[in-house]
């Protein structure tokens, strides 16, 4: 089983996220910030094998640059807003190896379009969307 570190403070999102990837046999770790994901990995101590994380939230790069440290075999995935160019600040956000735009859409064709990005960047198979 993979385990999936959710760090972003849409709770809405996260929510959907997480209960889509336990639904397909992942097991998802929500946070809303980078300091609450550190806490919860200094307590449970897991292995994570993929961090999704929002790329604004507040310390984001040290967050990513510090999960590198501690997970050296963790692959990142930055999601960003759903209009918002892979050109701007968030898609570039240093040691990302895939990014994904929100959808407001959560329907079965959006879901499994999620679940096989994800299962493509776990992979190392998948870098934009």
């Amino acid at each position: 089983m993979n385990n999936i570190l959710l760090v972003d403070s849409d709770l809405g999102f996260a929510f959907w996220l997480g209960h889509l990837l336990d639904g397909a046999g992942y097991e998802a770790l929500p946070a809303r910030s980078a300091a609450d994901a550190l806490a919860l990995l200094a307590t449970i101590a897991i292995r994570v094998d993929l961090v999704i994380l929002n790329p604004y939230l507040k310390g984001a790069a040290e967050f990513v640059i510090t999960m590198k440290r501690l997970q050296k075999n963790a692959r990142f995935m930055a999601v960003l807003p759903e209009h918002e160019a892979e050109t701007e600040g968030g898609g570039h956000l240093p040691g990302i190896d895939a990014f994904k735009h929100k959808s407001c859409k959560t329907d079965e064709a959006t879901q499994n379009e999620w679940l096989t990005f994800i299962h493509g960047v776990l992979s190392g198979n998948a870098v934009a969307h």
